[in-house]
């Protein structure tokens, strides 16, 4: 594959990014970073410039022009921090490569959260936006996808390779719903911007989980989906709709419900995840600093 550098491809004016995890709290990082009039991210969000293999109704834009890119900044003022948050971009293979070659020196973020509580929170999202279609022990069966992002030490390890260990900075789902302020302070000192500023919705919970209260509009936005993306035609037309901001606000509109609880997993599916990720989490606390024994023992 040709290598592209940063001068080359207009990446080395990206400050941060930010690397995942799907459902462990990055879009409540988001909305609060945004706030900080010394933060800018692009309109559309989810840019996935530094992946391959999107998931979860993201499409993948690592092969855009570097106008494209220059493009998707073009509203930032002159000193900002510029970045992106992207939650697929930890379990990618191929991120670690390409943000070596086209952004080496930004700064990387990663949100972490209890796989196994984050795992049944991604499979509510998941019936929400398209429909499953089956119980949450089925699905942990059928989807060793979803399941393989939950072993965050094997993806951090891979980054670890190629970027020092002082170029990260970890949040912990954990520390955003007991001590938020925290949180959003050390991550501004971490980006060299006022630590200070105190962001308006850190008490907000935002992008909350919840049952949805029709089954047929998943079922139709997931077959619509499906559609577009299976041929040439269709993800011209998903291009589209993403440059225009249509895309992405249908994704995110189709996962959203007022209703923010839904049902717990059974106790028999509870011990074979905490047991499946028990020894990878051992590793995670090993390199964060932190104990993390709580996440495999609740």
């Amino acid at each position: 594959m040709m290598q592209i550098s940063e001068e080359q491809d207009g990446y080395k004016s990206l400050d941060f990014i930010g690397l995942g995890c799907t459902r462990s709290g990055t879009t409540w990082v988001l909305e609060n970073m945004m706030e900080h009039p010394e933060v800018c991210v692009p309109k559309q969000r989810e840019l996935c410039y530094f992946g391959k293999n999107p998931m979860l109704g993201f499409i993948s834009n690592w092969d855009r022009s570097r106008e494209w890119l220059e493009k998707a900044f073009s509203h930032c003022i002159p000193g900002q921090k510029k970045g992106e948050l992207n939650t697929l971009y930890l379990s990618d293979e191929s991120s670690p490569a390409l943000i070596q070659e086209r952004a080496k020196d930004a700064k990387l973020i990663v949100i972490f959260r209890n796989p196994t509580d984050r795992l049944l929170s991604l499979y509510h999202m998941i019936d929400r936006i398209s429909g499953v279609g089956q119980n949450f022990e089925q699905f942990i069966e059928d989807r060793q996808d979803v399941v393989s992002e939950g072993f965050y030490s094997i993806h951090l390890s891979k980054f670890l390779e190629v970027f020092s260990i002082d170029q990260f900075h970890f949040i912990l789902f954990d520390d955003i719903r007991s001590a938020p302020k925290n949180v959003m302070r050390d991550l501004f000192e971490f980006l060299e911007i006022d630590k200070d500023f105190v962001p308006a919705k850190l008490a907000e919970r935002i992008n909350v989980g919840g049952r949805k209260s029709s089954r047929l509009m998943p079922i139709i936005i997931g077959a619509i989906g499906g559609w577009l993306k299976s041929n040439a035609l269709g993800r011209w037309v998903v291009r589209k709709l993403y440059d225009t901001g249509v895309y992405g606000i249908a994704r995110r509109a189709s996962g959203r419900n007022d209703n923010n609880s839904y049902p717990s997993m059974s106790p028999q599916a509870k011990a074979r995840l905490n047991d499946l990720y028990r020894e990878d989490i051992k590793c995670l606390s090993e390199i964060l600093g932190r104990d993390l024994s709580h996440w495999s023992d609740n």
